[in-house]
């Protein structure tokens, strides 16, 4: 549950955040690329990386500029426990709502292709109407998203859009789809939108009783390079939280154009919505691993990944508890940055960055 307390407006808590990064940076030292691998056999890993826990008064190490010092976010996200497995590395951070996002209910989230400085929101998440949506951001010296720079702006339709949204090969973005219409949701089991380069809606909506899953569909994401089993697709449920293994078909331009079948994999509990997989070299993990937001249990796990990708049941860990509504779920390729999305039905939506994970180092 949230406190009481009522968060500093985006934009304040954006200035005080850069105010406490204000320090000199050198060139940007970004990956070259943001978007999954297709190649299934591509990647030799991400070269080592070592993270290290963050702190606020000591600079971070490698993909920030050198001489950084700090740059978190304004406002600790004091309502959100950090388990404690992991506390000793790792800080929540709570940058608010988004400023002209309609109607609340945040979906899936993701950096924009090209642009460091603009995330891509689903907005009015599981209706029909739904959208992806522009939000400019504000960064710190160090290169931490620590506010918002403008208002959301709609980019796509994507109707009925839920917790997965993500760049596949040739830049298309696909987004997984939970209608809170229970007539459409039960007669489609969701579906899967592929948005196109330059495209203001998705050129194909593949539903999800055609793939063979048993309920409505709730998030997706690529395994990355560097991962076991980078490039494959995965879908998860909401509903049972069956993970699964999709095929996709990919068209001359290297786009994806089709998503063909889905093979169940296993059951994840706590109500599944937005994973990730977390940049190697983070401290507190050893193996390749994912982070799974858990609608229905408030909080987000982590798991260890088997060698096709998939979450390993018996490794799952609480990573943090607290957060109502976890929804969807990125790293930030310039800084590693954890980032996600909330969907309540009682509250205010919101932006939580956990800062500690390595930067990423392979391309995405």
């Amino acid at each position: 549950m949230r406190t009481s307390k009522t968060p500093l407006s985006p934009l304040v808590v954006g200035l005080l955040g850069a105010l406490l990064g204000a320090t000199g940076c050198g060139s940007d030292a970004r990956p070259s690329g943001v978007q999954a691998n297709a190649d299934a056999g591509a990647g030799s890993g991400p070269g080592g990386a070592n993270g290290v826990g963050f702190e606020a008064d000591a600079a971070p190490t490698g993909g920030q500029p050198a001489g950084c010092q700090g740059g978190q976010p304004g406002t600790k996200a004091s309502d959100i426990t950090i388990d404690a497995a992991y506390a000793s590395k790792y800080t929540a951070f709570d940058l608010g709502e988004i400023p002209g996002l309609p109607n609340a209910k945040y979906g899936g989230i993701v950096l924009k292709a090209g642009d460091d400085n603009t995330l891509l929101v689903g907005g009015n998440a599981n209706y029909a109407g739904a959208g992806v949506y522009e939000v400019p951001v504000i960064r710190s010296a160090c290169k931490h998203i620590v506010g918002f720079a403008g208002p959301a702006k709609k980019k796509h339709a994507a109707d009925y859009i839920d917790g997965g949204l993500v760049y596949g090969p040739g830049g298309t973005l696909l987004f997984a789809a939970w209608p809170m219409d229970e007539t459409v949701r039960q007669s489609t089991n969701g579906m899967l939108g592929l948005i196109q380069p330059g495209a203001s809606g998705p050129s194909k909506s593949i539903h999800g009783v055609t793939l063979g899953v048993a309920e409505a569909l709730a998030a997706l994401n690529f395994v990355p390079t560097g991962f076991p089993g980078a490039g494959r697709l995965k879908l998860v449920t909401w509903e049972g939280g069956s993970f699964y293994d999709a095929t996709f078909k990919l068209d001359g331009s290297g786009r994806v154009e089709d998503v063909t079948k889905a093979d169940y994999r296993l059951t994840v509990p706590g109500g599944p919505e937005g994973f990730a997989y977390v940049p190697q070299g983070s401290p507190l993990f050893g193996p390749p691993s994912m982070v799974m937001s858990e609608w229905s249990k408030n909080g987000v796990a982590t798991y260890e990944v088997a060698s096709d990708g998939d979450p390993i049941l018996a490794t799952r860990k609480t990573f943090l508890t607290g957060l109502s509504g976890a929804e969807g779920a990125f790293f930030d390729p310039l800084t590693g940055d954890f980032v996600f999305s909330t969907w309540n039905t009682m509250r205010p939506e919101r932006i939580v960055v956990v800062l500690g994970f390595a930067p990423i180092t392979a391309p995405r």
